[in-house]
């Protein structure tokens, strides 16, 4: 059948906390605070998930529309006939809200691929502006979009569900693509 397919992997929720016991000692345990019976003081609890995404057309492209990961980029450009030097146009979604730089929060995208940047460790730099960022192709080849995203759990915020378990949220975001 003719379409856009989306391939997508997401790791599985993992939570982290270190803290120290009641004897004094100083723990590091892959759970939520709450399943711990013997914590003195917490010294960080997070929880961490990442999600990557590539694409395949056969036929015409169309939009994809979003999975609803927790971290999400979603592109607004034809990925099946991108070239050298076009602008690559994305969205970027934490839980399904469009993610922005705040003074709390310097949001951005890094790109690079197999040709450009990575092997030097450097790729190209974008901000999140309402959602969106952008980056212009420097290369042929195998193209990595890559985000990250760290938000704090409060008692009335957007992640209410997991407070008392952990203190921050980490989220990972990936999209792969080919330029020709």
């Amino acid at each position: 059948t003719q379409g856009v397919y989306q391939f997508s992997a997401v790791s599985k929720p993992t939570f982290y906390t270190q803290y120290i016991d009641k004897k004094g000692k100083t723990r590091l345990q892959l759970k939520s605070k709450d399943q711990l019976k013997d914590i003195k003081k917490v010294l960080m609890s997070v929880k961490y998930q990442a999600f990557a995404k590539s694409f395949m057309t056969l036929g015409e492209w169309t939009n994809p529309k979003p999975l609803g990961h927790g971290l999400e980029i979603i592109p607004r450009t034809d990925l099946s006939n991108v070239r050298v030097g076009d602008l690559v146009e994305v969205d970027v979604l934490f839980y399904g809200k469009p993610l922005n730089v705040t003074p709390k929060s310097m949001e951005f995208i890094t790109a690079h691929s197999n040709g450009f940047g990575q092997e030097d460790k450097f790729s190209l730099f974008s901000y999140i502006m309402e959602g969106k960022a952008q980056f212009r192709v420097q290369s042929t080849g195998q193209w990595m979009i890559g985000t990250n995203h760290k938000e704090d759990v409060t008692k009335d915020g957007p992640l209410k569900e997991l407070y008392g378990k952990t203190e921050q949220v980490y989220h990972g975001a990936s999209l792969t693509f080919s330029v020709k």
